[in-house]
């Protein structure tokens, strides 16, 4: 199906974007007909019910014109000539007409045996593609591959001086995309809808149905007045010079009217989505995991800063007469750490906590002294007792 085209060219823009081969052979611009009501406005997002540019014979605009391509403005969404409420009133969805059995629906007959047939213009169209179970949709920007030095990805020609893109009297811009309509006429407004078909092989991963688009001899043949419109119906083909990118979710807002309707989308918005779920499983982790349980005084060291080594206890061993005698002697930096904690100590009051590391170190010093002196003692006894055997 086809509900939301983009057409962001200037009125003049679209004449030389729609040049055509005349009966003598000389390309020359439709003309517009801007008598037959309503006012199309350049857009990035159309929706139904909007006025949109398309391509009529003129003869089958209005009766008693000779043959001739010509622009119009006209509504999105057929109104059938039959039809006697207002325009508000009617309920019908006709802004798209299945190909398939289109000639049985009382809609359509009128347009379909006057031979009511139009090209309507856009740079592409949107489609959303099926999600998965569980997923959203994904919008998609559909659009004829572009002659050399035009993107639609970049759009590096889309801007405020496109009358520029007419180099030569040639026409330097974007190919437009050319969709079948048919259209009727009622109470002075004219309204079309766009013919749409089963999707092709290579579209059918996007949507199952697709509009009837039209290459250049299509298009000339769409226009033909002479031709019977369920005979050309019957003869369409789907080209396979299509092109498409993804597009932002904001597209599916009909009041976004910008260009970043029809820009690539960016990637940010699922990272994002992913970064907010991985801070959330790391606060859920930490909070399992609790406090620390590290009874270190010693403060952090900063980022990257090399840890530096605790102060060595050194242990001196001298022989005396009557035992070992043990000295306990502190690396400077202990002692001035120490010094420095008795101040501040001192300073806060006379409850200051005393240091824990000096402590432990008088502790291990005096259990090591008396370790010593328990060996030396049994040395000595043991040896007074061998002497006192031999005098014996």
């Amino acid at each position: 199906m086809c509900g939301r085209t983009a057409c962001s060219l200037s009125k003049e823009c679209l004449s030389f974007a729609c040049m055509y081969q005349d009966p003598y052979g000389l390309y020359q611009p439709p003309e517009w007909c801007d008598d037959v009501g309503g006012t199309c406005e350049p857009s990035y997002n159309i929706a139904p019910t909007s006025y949109c540019p398309v391509l009529v014979d003129h003869s089958k605009l209005e009766d008693g014109m000779p043959p001739k391509r010509v622009l119009a403005p006209m509504r999105w969404g057929l109104l059938p000539s039959w039809y006697q409420g207002g325009l508000a009133d009617f309920k019908l969805n006709t802004f798209n007409c299945r190909v398939e059995g289109c000639q049985r629906r009382n809609c359509y007959q009128p347009a379909i045996a006057s031979g009511r047939r139009c090209v309507v213009l856009a740079e592409g169209y949107f489609e959303w593609k099926k999600p998965s179970s569980g997923e959203k949709k994904e919008p998609y920007f559909v659009y004829f591959k572009q002659p050399a030095g035009i993107s639609m990805v970049t759009r590096d020609w889309d801007c405020d001086g496109k009358e520029n893109l007419l180099q030569g009297g040639c026409w330097r811009g974007p190919k437009l995309l050319t969709m079948a309509g048919i259209f009727d006429k009622n109470a002075g407004v004219y309204s079309f809808s766009i013919l749409t078909m089963r999707a092709p092989e290579y579209m059918a991963w996007l949507h199952d149905r697709v509009p009837v688009v039209l290459e250049e001899e299509a298009v000339n043949a769409w226009l033909d007045p002479v031709h019977d419109t369920m005979q050309l119906i019957q003869s369409v083909h789907f080209p396979s010079t299509l092109d498409w990118h993804q597009v932002g979710s904001q597209v599916g807002n009909t009041r976004n009217k910008g260009m970043d309707c029809v820009l690539p989308v960016k990637k940010t918005e699922s990272k994002q989505k992913r970064s907010v779920l991985d801070a959330w499983l790391l606060k859920v982790t930490t909070e399992k995991a609790g406090p620390s349980t590290s009874t270190s005084t010693r403060s952090q060291s900063p980022l990257n800063a090399e840890p530096k080594d605790e102060p060595a206890l050194q242990v001196k061993e001298e022989p005396g007469p009557q035992g070992a005698v043990v000295q306990v002697k502190e690396e400077p930096g202990v002692q001035e750490a120490a010094s420095e904690e008795k101040q501040e100590g001192s300073a806060q009051g006379k409850e200051a906590p005393v240091q824990q590391p000096a402590t432990e170190m008088k502790v291990e010093a005096k259990e090591l002294v008396n370790a010593e002196s328990v060996m030396q003692l049994k040395e000595e006894g043991g040896a007074q007792q061998q002497k006192k055997r031999r005098l014996d």
